[in-house]
C-alpha cells in the first residue's frame, strides 16, 4: 500500500524548484554528463533491438530525457525518464492512427520487461517509454543529439499560488472520481473495461494537450497519489475473459 499523499507538502515542493539541475545527470553548465548519456543511449539501443529493430519503415527519431529529472523538480529518488520517439515512415502494415501506433509501441516495450529486462543506471531506475509524438513543454533534453530541445526554467509556475494549484487539483480529482463512479454504475464486463480505458486515455490527453502549467502540476499530483494506474489496471481486469467465469482448471 502506498503512503497517503501529503498534498500540501507536495504542492509546496512543486512550487519551490531546486536551484540546480539534477547533479547526477548534468554538469554545472547544464550539459548531460557523458557517462550518463552513453548509459542511457545503451539502454535505448537495447530496448529498440528487442522491439522494433528490423521492422521496415520504422525510424527512431530521437531519444530524450523527460520528466522531473530533466528540470528543477526532481527528488533524490526520482526515476530517470526517457522517451524513445519512433516514427512510422512507410510501414504500410502498421496503423497510421497515432493512438493505435502509440499503443503498438507501448505493447512492444511492455513485452521486453515482461521477460525480466530491467533498466538501472548509477543506482537510478530508468523508466523507458516509446511513443510517436512529443508531448513535453516544460523541459526536454535530446540524449541522442546532446542538446536542450526545451530548456527548463525555475519560474515556469510564475503567477500560480499554492491555493490556486490546490483548488484546481482537487476540482480535477473530484470530477474524475464522479466520472469513475458513473462508469462503474452504468457498465459491466467488457463494456466497463472499454469505458475505463477510454476515461484513462482521455484523462492523460486532457493533462498534456492543453500545455497548461496548471494541468502539468495536476498531473504530477495525480501520479504522486497513484490515482491513474489503478484505473488502467481495473480497465484491463474488466476486459479480461481469462479472469471471469473460469470453469476449467489450469493444466
Amino acid at each position: 500500500m502506498m503512503p497517503e499523499l501529503d498534498l500540501d507538502a507536495e504542492i509546496t515542493r512543486l512550487l519551490t524548484p531546486h536551484d540546480t539541475l539534477a547533479p547526477w545527470i548534468f554538469d554545472p553548465s547544464g550539459i548531460m554528463k557523458e557517462d550518463v548519456r552513453e548509459g542511457l543511449m545503451n539502454i535505448a539501443r537495447k530496448i529498440v533491438s528487442e522491439t522494433i529493430y528490423g521492422i521496415p519503415g520504422l525510424e527512431v527519431k530521437d531519444v530524450c530525457l523527460t520528466g522531473s529529472s530533466s528540470g528543477y523538480l526532481y527528488k533524490d529518488d526520482s526515476d530517470i525518464d526517457i522517451r524513445i520517439e519512433v516514427h512510422n515512415i512507410n510501414c504500410a502494415t502498421l496503423a497510421t492512427c497515432q493512438k493505435d501506433f502509440n499503443d503498438f509501441l507501448a505493447n512492444q516495450k511492455t513485452g521486453v520487461f515482461a521477460h525480466g529486462y530491467s533498466t538501472r543506471l548509477h543506482g537510478k531506475f530508468v523508466d523507458v517509454k516509446m511513443s510517436a509524438n512529443e508531448i513535453d513543454f516544460i523541459s526536454l533534453y535530446s540524449i541522442k543529439n546532446n542538446k536542450w530541445l526545451i530548456k527548463p526554467t525555475r519560474d515556469f509556475a510564475k503567477g500560480l499560488s499554492f491555493e490556486s494549484v490546490k483548488k484546481y487539483y482537487l476540482k480535477r480529482k473530484n470530477d474524475a472520481i464522479n466520472e469513475l463512479k458513473k462508469i462503474r454504475a452504468e457498465n459491466k464486463g467488457k463494456e466497463l473495461g472499454r469505458k475505463m480505458e477510454e476515461m484513462y486515455v482521455n484523462l492523460l490527453h486532457s493533462f498534456y494537450e492543453t500545455k497548461s502549467v496548471e494541468d502539468f502540476l495536476a498531473y504530477k499530483l495525480f501520479c504522486y497519489e497513484n490515482f491513474l494506474k489503478p484505473i488502467k489496471n481495473e480497465s484491463v481486469l474488466a476486459d479480461n475473459d481469462a479472469l471471469k467465469d473460469a470453469s476449467m482448471p489450469c493444466g
